[in-house]
């Protein structure tokens, strides 16, 4: 369960890099 808040910040923070953009999209 804390992975996927892990996973859901990183990916807050790498949308700004447009990289892990997408990852948002697909929660």
């Amino acid at each position: 369960k804390n992975d996927g808040q892990k996973i859901c910040l990183q990916a807050m923070f790498t949308d700004d890099a447009g990289k892990h953009g997408e990852v948002i999209k697909l929660h």
